[in-house]
């Protein structure tokens, strides 16, 4: 039984990381610390399950809110990427016709 408790925390412990970063801090030792009284006090399975799936409805879904201002400047940098080498591949095939002889055995038109 105790051997199952520590792994079951263990576990816990590691989808913590979905929670946004204050959070965790915050709370994270309080959160630990009721599921293994749970496991403890009343062996309920079904709170194990409720902690379990609690990190993935409601920690992970704050944490995206949370870095959605990191995402949007690194999805437009990585759009303008693909944008601008497209430009380049449309301006002049010759290296990607060289590169697809090359690698892929195909012959660009």
């Amino acid at each position: 039984m105790r051997r199952w408790l520590g792994i079951a925390c263990s576990l816990y412990s590691w989808l913590l990381v979905l929670y946004p970063r204050s959070l965790r801090d915050r709370y994270g030792a309080e959160m630990r610390g009721v599921l293994r009284e749970q496991l403890t006090d009343r062996g309920s399975c079904g709170a194990a399950a409720r902690a379990f799936v609690e990190p993935f409805t409601i920690g992970l879904p704050a944490r995206v809110r949370s870095e959605v201002p990191a995402a949007a400047p690194l999805a437009l940098c990585a759009s303008s990427a693909v944008f601008y080498g497209l430009l380049f591949v449309l301006h002049d095939s010759a290296p990607l016709d060289a590169f697809m002889r090359k690698w892929l055995g195909v012959h660009c038109p």
